[in-house]
């Protein structure tokens, strides 16, 4: 068969094909050639069907820290303090903040995270009776396992703010109730700390003083220590159980291990002094 055969119309005629021009890309050498054309602009839709881009945020405090009604406002021009309070601590609803900014640790972007970090402090510091602590911690360990978590994941500044935070809530209070309490709430949150005591070499800040940089393995065994000496007689044996790894103490102290100072007695034995 001819391959002319192909150009044949139904009567057997020849019959001429017309050439499409060719579609070729703008300001391109194929261009300036024969039976071409060049693509025109994209046709823009219509401002109705666009849809502006928005910025989910990631955490809950990011969300609501600056609109109206927020008791905490960021502030990006303070250096020391990258935040501001809009209202009275004495007036403040521990049991609505305390979670929202628990969950703010984790945050990234600059100043969210400090600004919940110190926050949160100021609150937990604020609470000498820790009676309004103590009601909204069920609320707190969620959040506040999800910034270990977080902080286990190589995000070692978002793991400081929640090891500094766990000190500070094992002293909140003077009757020492909220180390008490936190003691079934273990099996939450200590299996992250296992990864925190295996890395010996990493320092990192907390992203409020950017001057002080912490050694993540210390300031990890030093927070277990401190859960240990206000979590009462069953502390020791939960946290063994949890992390393998960890000694009594007494122990910790007999090897100069710290948290505070650490001086000698009359006895040749050492004293803790939180």
């Amino acid at each position: 068969m001819d391959s002319n055969d192909d150009n044949k119309g139904p009567s057997g005629k020849r019959c001429k094909t017309k050439n499409l021009p060719k579609t070729v890309p703008g300001f391109c050498m194929q261009a300036y050639q024969k039976n071409t054309v060049t693509e025109g602009p994209k046709t823009a839709g219509s401002a109705e069907n666009v849809q502006p881009k928005t910025v989910k945020a990631r955490t809950n405090f990011a969300a609501k820290c600056g609109r109206p009604g927020f008791p905490l406002a960021a502030s990006y021009a303070g250096r020391n303090r990258p935040f501001r309070w809009l209202v009275p601590l004495e007036m403040i609803d521990y049991d609505v903040y305390l979670p929202i900014m628990t969950d703010g640790l984790r945050e990234p972007s600059k100043p969210y995270g400090a600004c919940a970090a110190q926050g949160l402090w100021d609150l937990l510091t604020r609470d000498t009776t820790s009676h309004r602590v103590l009601n909204a911690l069920p609320r707190m360990i969620f959040p506040l396992r999800r910034a270990l978590n977080a902080g286990a994941s190589d995000h070692w500044r978002v793991g400081v703010r929640a090891l500094k935070t766990l000190q500070k809530l094992t002293s909140a209070g003077k009757d020492g109730r909220v180390g008490y309490a936190l003691v079934p709430y273990y099996r939450l949150l200590l299996p992250p700390l296992n990864r925190y005591s295996q890395v010996a070499d990493v320092n990192s800040n907390d992203g409020v003083n950017q001057c002080i940089k912490y050694n993540i393995a210390d300031l990890c065994y030093q927070t277990l220590l401190l859960l240990e000496y206000t979590g009462g007689q069953c502390a020791y044996s939960n946290i063994k159980y949890l992390i393998p790894t960890y000694e009594n103490v007494v122990v910790c102290c007999k090897k100069s291990v710290r948290i505070g100072t650490v001086t000698d007695t009359d006895d040749a034995t050492t004293t803790l002094h939180l």
